[in-house]
């Protein structure tokens, strides 16, 4: 992109736009908006700051101003007069993840900078210095158990809305959509994004399932993988198999989109917690917790490491055991129960002697 109409040495605000510009066009739209959330912290700090004035100095200045802020979690913009007791309570800093995350954001918009024609930065110049690795207190994977997993499904799919105040309507098709959503990252292992853009056209079901060697089979999906690699994938669960034949039927394009605006949807955050307060599972019920289920139920029942890492479309055998190397060792405890059982029960009935 040739930078036209800018001074020798932009403020941070005024390349903004021009970024975004071309930053829709290589990543998600959720990405965008994740983004901008991140810019709505990054702007009050360095919006009015020079290019080539952001250093270290400012860069620490953010890292302490983050860590004395509080915010409130599901309601950012509530300001701190407003709050009851229990919000106060409730408050808390950012955590030094996220801070990096805003930060890393901040290096993707120098380093684009330092890519123009001509370089607004230099190209290899400043960039900010994130939290070591050793700081960033890591959030262990609690993925749902098999039951918690069908009943959060089946509750995101069973919500009903009959508020007067509400398009009803609307609310419930949003559910129908977000429940097949949420089938496809947790029967087929698809990620969120992948999930979303689904097109109908690339749903080969037959119109009732066919049985080879007493075994159903329900025909497969041709999914769109990071890099733009088309992965074929089996559909495995009838559950699955059934919401794709109703929707295949009478859909064209996009397989799932929203209501509202016509495109696929950008999140379903929101449905799934609430879902998940419903539905009474006290764990992070995000999307990609789905994911990982999906993983994680398959290893259980007995599933390799190898045609899990081929399911869930990773290149490398290696990022599907690192990402998921809690499986190995959940595997190990379930299937040593037995030992840990009795070992318990003999402890229990066991009366050692007292020394004379």
């Amino acid at each position: 992109m040739h930078v036209t109409g800018l001074p020798d040495y932009p403020r941070l605000d005024k390349i903004i736009p021009l970024f975004l510009a071309d930053y829709k066009t290589i990543v998600e739209p959720g990405t965008v908006a994740d983004f901008m959330v991140s810019y709505t912290h990054l702007q009050e700090h360095f919006g009015g700051q020079r290019l080539v004035h952001i250093n270290n100095t400012l860069i620490q200045q953010y890292k302490n101003k983050r860590l004395e802020e509080k915010y409130l979690a599901g309601r950012p913009k509530q300001r701190p007069e407003d709050d009851t007791p229990e919000d106060a309570a409730r408050r808390k800093p950012p955590t030094k993840k996220t801070i990096n995350k805003e930060l890393s954001y901040l290096n993707s918009v120098l380093r684009w900078a330092g890519e123009q024609d001509p370089p607004l930065i230099e190209p290899d110049g400043f960039r900010a210095k994130l939290f070591p690795k050793k700081q960033i207190k890591k959030t262990p994977i609690l993925p749902h158990t098999f039951a918690e997993a069908v009943l959060l499904t089946e509750t995101i799919g069973a919500r009903t809305y009959k508020d007067k105040n509400c398009n009803t309507g609307l609310h419930q098709q949003m559910a129908k959509d977000r429940y097949l959503i949420v089938l496809l990252m947790y029967t087929a292992g698809l990620r969120k994004t992948e999930a979303l853009k689904i097109e109908a056209g690339r749903v080969n079901i037959p119109p009732e399932p066919i049985i080879i060697d007493g075994e159903a089979q329900y025909g497969t999906i041709n999914v769109t993988r990071k890099g733009g690699r088309i992965q074929t994938l089996p559909i495995l669960t009838e559950w699955l198999y059934t919401e794709l034949l109703a929707r295949v039927k009478k859909t064209t394009g996009y397989l799932i989109t929203n209501p509202k605006t016509k495109r696929p949807y950008i999140d379903i955050r929101d449905g799934i917690k609430s879902a998940g307060k419903l539905a009474g599972i006290d764990k992070k019920n995000n999307p990609h917790l789905f994911r990982h289920d999906y993983v994680t139920h398959l290893h259980e029942s007995g599933c390799d490491m190898k045609t899990i890492q081929e399911l869930v479309g990773h290149a490398d055998i290696s990022t599907t055991a690192n990402i998921y190397s809690h499986l190995t060792t959940n595997a190990l405890r379930t299937r040593a129960k037995e030992f840990t059982t009795r070992i318990a029960g003999l402890r229990t009935r066991a009366e050692p002697k007292q020394a004379e």
